[in-house]
């Protein structure tokens, strides 16, 4: 009978001092994770829309009624201080619908009637970010969804904006600047169920949108026609533009 290997010892306790080290080393590695994007966060969140009776306004296009409609997703309560605003717009669709699971929206008369056909719903363009929208609300963002149905969407375009990318910038800077009254002025539509007034951080500001309105957000930031070289221009940041609202 050959005596017992005096190593066997030493090798087992380098084995479960080498498993501990590994195990400290992954649990350090998932407390620095950082937290799911896609999960809620710790806030309660809900959310409420504006909406302004149609009206023909030059400064977003001047031959035809627009809106300005949005969905306002918020933190409840408001945080004490200053949120970072997301704004979102959406792309090109049908403005009527028929049917549910799915719903066909195959018209577009709402554009330029503010109406729908017998049996037809107004699309409800501007929920298509909710589920975005409600998350990012959840961790302390106000979001405003935009819904550019009237006048734009499906809408004829114009000489020198012919897929109406430029009247959807403008109209998103109308929000915004309605947005910063009430920030600054108060007013907030009673519709909202909250008072906005001092609660809108304008030097965080994102603007996000889909297709078509992801060139409408653009046209908000930096509103070039394609058919003009850009014009070189100091190196400013979107929150440099933000503090000026």
């Amino acid at each position: 009978m050959q005596p017992r290997s005096r190593s066997r010892p030493v090798i087992l306790a380098l084995i479960l001092s080498l498993a501990v080290q590994v195990g400290f080393a992954l649990q350090a590695q998932a407390d620095d994770q950082a937290p799911d994007p896609t999960a809620f966060g710790p806030l309660n969140q809900t959310s409420a829309e504006y909406k302004f009776p149609a009206a023909v306004d030059p400064d977003v296009i001047g031959d035809r009624a627009t809106e300005l409609w949005a969905r306002v997703y918020h933190p409840d309560p408001l945080p004490s201080d200053a949120a970072p605003v997301v704004i979102f717009l959406h792309g090109n669709h049908g403005t009527c619908g028929h049917g549910q699971n799915p719903r066909i929206d195959d018209s577009a008369l709402y554009t330029t009637t503010g109406t729908c056909p017998p049996g037809y719903v107004v699309t409800p363009n501007h929920l298509g970010y909710a589920y975005i929208a409600e998350v990012l609300a959840s961790w302390g963002y106000v979001v405003v969804s935009i819904n550019a149905n009237r006048g734009i969407t499906a809408g004829a375009g114009v000489v020198g904006d012919l897929g109406l990318n430029l009247a959807r910038g403008r109209l998103v800077l109308k929000h915004l600047q309605r947005l910063s009254e009430w920030n600054r002025n108060g007013g907030t539509p009673a519709s909202l169920g909250i008072d906005l007034e001092g609660k809108l951080d304008f030097s965080q500001l994102g603007l996000l949108g889909h297709s078509r309105g992801g060139e409408g957000v653009r046209a908000a930031y930096n509103p070039v026609p394609r058919s003009r070289q850009p014009v070189a221009r100091p190196h400013t940041r979107p929150s440099d533009r933000a503090r000026h609202l």
